[in-house]
């Protein structure tokens, strides 16, 4: 069965993005709009709506990597 989501839900969904992980995006999103959505499941829908996320782990300074 198909999920309908509202568009809303999905303008949620790409404004929190870029500043949450997938994992506390899909907590945010079930929090705001009552649903069970799983995290395989948030992590689909914004890469259907073409939300792209930087690959590999942050830097927790934000500065360049330095090398040991």
């Amino acid at each position: 069965m198909n999920k309908v989501y509202s568009k809303v839900e999905m303008d949620f969904i790409k404004e929190n993005a870029a500043i949450l992980t997938d994992a506390k995006l899909t907590s945010a999103f079930n929090d705001q709009f009552g649903k069970t959505v799983s995290f395989a499941a948030m992590r689909k829908l914004r890469q259907r709506l073409g939300v792209v996320k930087k690959s590999g782990r942050p830097f927790l300074d934000g500065e360049n990597k330095v090398d040991i």
